[in-house]
Formats: C-alpha cells, structure tokens, sequence
C-alpha cells in the first residue's frame, strides 16, 4: 500500500485552465475527493506555499490511514497525538514548524466542516505535553514581540564566535585551517555558506590581486565582487573584504601549498558542496554542547538556542554588527543594504531595528525604530533571508 499522494494537474476551473494540486490513492489511482476539491479552491497561493500545504496534509491523511482510521474520522485527540508525539518527540520537527503543519490541517479540516464531510472541525488549543506548549508560546512570543525573526537566539558576539571556531576538529591541520576561515568569511563579510565555497567568488588569484591593490593604497578593507542569491546566474554585489583576512587567506594558500585557483576547496582541491559550510557549523555547535563546561562563556545560550543557531546566524550578526558601526559614525545605513545585496530596505530594516534594540538605549529605540508592519505584502520576501 503507497497511501495517498500529491499530484499536479491542469482543470478547467471557474473558466479557466489552471494547474492545481490534488491528492489520490497512490494504488488505485483514484483522486481523494474531498482534499482535492478543497485543493482546488486553494490554487492562488504561490507555487511554495501551495506544495507545502497539500503535502503537509497529505502526510497527515497518511498516518491516519497507517493506524486504521478514515482521514474524515478523526479526533483532536489523534491530531494531537500526530504533531506532539510524531512530529516534534519521534522526527524531532521545531516547535514553529509542528504548528506550520498544525495550520495547515486544522485549515483543511475547517474546509471539510464548510463542505459538509463533516460535522465539526478539529484543531488543538493547548498541548497536554507541557514541553512543546512552552515552546509554541514562545514561538509565538517572538513572532510578535520586538525581535519577530528571533535574531537574538541567532546573534554570536565575538567570544561565542571564539567558542565556535575553536572547536573546529581536524586531524590534517591544512583542513582545520580551511574550516576555520570559511567561518571567519561569513563572520566578517556576511557570506552565505554557498557563496563561500563558489570558486567564481572566492578564487585565489582575485584575492591577491583585490588586497596587492588594498595594500598599496593602505585600506583596512576593500570592495570585493561576487555572484549571490538570485534568479538566474546570480546577483552581484559587493562585499567589504578585510584585509587582514585576506591576508590570513593567502598565508593559508602559500603555508599549505594549495594548488589551483580555489580558496576554500577539498583536500584535492575540488569544489566543496554548498551544504559544507553548515556542516562546519553543526559540528562545531555539537562539540559545545558535548564539551561545554562551567569556564565555556555563554554556554546556557547555546543549550537554549541549540535549534536555532545555524551557519546563516553568522550573516545575521555580520548585518547587525556593520547597522551598529554605521549607527556608531551615523553614516546612511545604504551601505548595509548594499553589501548585504537586499533588493528591499524593508529587509535592511530589520538588521536595523534588531540592532538598536540590542545596544541602543530606551530613548534610541523610541525614536530610531522602524515599523516592521508597515507593508504587509512584504512579509513573504523578508522570511526568504531569514530561512
């Protein structure tokens, strides 16, 4: 038995040919009917968020079926049973995203009631394990207070950042000394991971040529060009480069005789995955919390945020750290926009806000404060930098 499955199709609906999710009988074939009306009706979400709402629930009709029980049986109890001892005790899914899938069911099953499947619509309104109702508080806490996109559980100061690079473990010290700097690059340029190790980015020969022209004019940093996130090929922007982390790149390259044009590449001096650089981070954060003792600064943040801190917390706290030099010299906070290739100051905005709310005084955070709320289509876009 394959139970249900999500399929895209093209229907003729309301006078038009639209394409649309269903959900069938992965054996017979069969379309669901009553999810896949419901589906139907639901086709104007964008193309993400329209997959993930039909395979959340899919997932759920599944698991019913797995325990014997027709999708338009069940109780609350069962829902909760799903998303509190499946979902966040067995696949161990965060609290925000128990209640993402508890959302979307909750809204289907409101469907079916309106549709007439059912007589009533089920939901949970509070857990009974105590645990995952505190952090479904506190997520919701967060997602209204101040700090939205809880940019503080995700912002290192230099000592964490310390803690963290000094725990990156390998036996060939050339790999350790690699490890290390790709942390150093999205510490101090706000580098996503992926862009780290692209060797269009991050090339030997470019380095050395940006910092012989950096040294001769006696700059700190330099501007430096590389491809982003963005449709197509990439959007280019440029980063503020350190030099003294340029420089510490090539005395990398010319102690342990790396061949090649890569800076950050494998052992055979191949292009690394763009996943490697979290990879570097996890292991890092893993070692803390294994090791951590009484003399580790700020252990009890990294316990409490184990889940949330990732390698993209290190752009994260470049973008605050640079909001808070600009505030500092009260220059144009443009220049933060700008190297950390935003398309919206809204985006900007929030590094802005967050920063004054860390270090500013009361009287600052009233009057430098920037409404967060006040154009709501753009919700959408900010969360893409803060995935």
């Amino acid at each position: 038995m394959s139970g249900f499955e999500v399929v895209t199709c093209e229907v003729e609906h309301q006078g038009m040919v639209r394409t649309v999710k269903m959900i069938r009988d992965g054996d017979t074939l069969a379309p669901y009917f009553p999810a896949s009306i419901w589906l139907m009706n639901e086709y104007y979400r964008k193309p993400r968020g329209y997959d993930q709402l039909a395979h959340q629930v899919a997932n759920f009709l599944n698991f019913a079926k797995s325990k014997g029980i027709e999708p338009l049986q069940v109780d609350a109890f069962f829902l909760e049973a799903y998303l509190d001892k499946h979902l966040f005790q067995e696949k161990r899914l965060e609290a925000t995203t128990v209640e993402h899938y508890h959302g979307f069911i909750a809204k289907f099953y409101r469907a079916m009631e309106h549709l007439g499947f059912i007589e009533k619509a089920i939901e949970v309104s509070e857990y009974i394990n105590h645990s995952l109702q505190e952090e479904v508080n506190l997520a919701a806490g967060t997602k209204n207070s101040l700090d939205p996109f809880g940019l503080y559980a995700k912002y290192l100061s230099y000592k964490d950042f310390e803690t963290l690079s000094g725990y990156v473990v390998k036996k060939n010290a050339r790999l350790r000394r690699r490890d290390e700097l790709i942390l150093r690059v999205a510490y101090e340029t706000g580098c996503r991971g992926a862009e780290i190790v692209d060797p269009d980015n991050f090339s030997i020969p470019r380095i050395r040529s940006e910092l012989k022209k950096a040294e001769s004019s006696q700059r700190n940093e330099f501007l430096y060009a590389i491809i982003g996130k963005g449709r197509g090929s990439g959007k280019v922007r440029k980063i503020a480069f350190p030099t003294a982390l340029a420089k510490d790149i090539l005395r990398y390259v010319n102690t342990f005789h790396v061949s090649g044009d890569i800076a950050f590449g494998s052992a055979r001096d191949r292009r690394l995955s763009t996943s490697y650089p979290s990879k570097i981070y996890k292991s890092c954060k893993d070692a803390i919390l294994l090791n951590g003792n009484a003399n580790t600064p700020n252990l009890d943040m990294w316990i409490r945020h184990s889940r949330t801190r990732t390698f993209h917390g290190l752009r994260h706290t470049y973008a605050t750290n640079l909001a808070n030099r600009l505030r500092a010299l009260n220059e144009n906070y443009e220049q933060l926009r700008e190297r950390l290739g935003h398309e919206s100051l809204d985006t900007t905005n929030i590094y802005i806000n967050f920063e004054i709310l860390l270090h500013g005084n009361a009287e600052e955070q009233n009057a430098k404060m920037v409404d967060q709320t006040s154009d709501a289509s753009q919700v959408r876009y900010l969360t893409e930098e803060f995935e």
